[in-house]
C-alpha cells in the first residue's frame, strides 16, 4: 500500500478536477435550459460536430474531472485514506461489472447493434467511486471527532 503513494498526483490536481466538474455541470445546465434546441440541431452544422459536442460534454469532461479528483493526494495521506480509496475503487469495479453485464444482456436479448451503449459504464463508475469515496471520508471524519 505504501508504494501506491508514489503514483498519486499532487493535491492541486484535485482542484483542477473540481473545476472541470463545475464547468461540466454549468455547461450541462446551460445547454439543458437555455439552448437545448440549437445544441442538438444538425441542420446548420454537421453531425460529426454535434457528436463531438455530445461526446465532450457527456463523456470526456466528467471522466477527466473525476479521475483527477480521485487520484490526487489528500491533505493528510495515511493508511486510512489509502484504504478508503481502495474500498471505493473496489465498489466502482463491482458497479462497472454490473453495468457491463446488464448492457450485455440488453444487447443479446433486444438489440445486438446497441453495444456502443457501454460507453456509459466509465462515467457512471467514476461517479459512484467519487460519491462513495467522499461518503467514506465524511463518515470516518465524523467518528474521529
Amino acid at each position: 500500500m505504501i508504494h501506491l503513494k508514489k503514483f498519486l498526483l499532487p493535491r492541486f490536481f484535485r482542484y483542477t478536477g473540481y473545476t472541470l466538474l463545475l464547468i461540466w455541470l454549468a455547461a450541462f445546465i446551460y445547454i439543458i435550459f437555455a439552448m437545448s434546441d440549437q445544441f442538438y440541431d444538425v441542420s446548420w452544422i454537421s453531425a460529426e460536430v454535434t457528436m463531438l459536442r455530445v461526446s465532450l460534454l457527456n463523456y470526456h469532461l466528467p471522466v477527466i474531472g473525476f479521475i483527477l479528483c480521485l487520484i490526487s493526494k489528500e491533505k493528510v495521506e495515511d493508511e486510512m485514506s489509502l484504504q478508503l480509496r481502495m474500498q471505493s475503487f473496489l465498489l466502482g469495479l463491482i458497479v462497472i461489472v454490473g453495468i457491463s453485464f446488464v448492457l450485455l444482456i440488453y444487447s443479446i436479448i433486444w438489440n445486438p447493434m446497441q453495444i456502443y451503449l457501454s460507453r456509459a459504464g466509465l462515467p457512471s463508475t467514476l461517479f459512484v467511486v467519487f460519491i462513495v469515496h467522499h461518503y467514506l471520508k465524511w463518515k470516518t471524519s465524523r467518528y474521529e471527532k
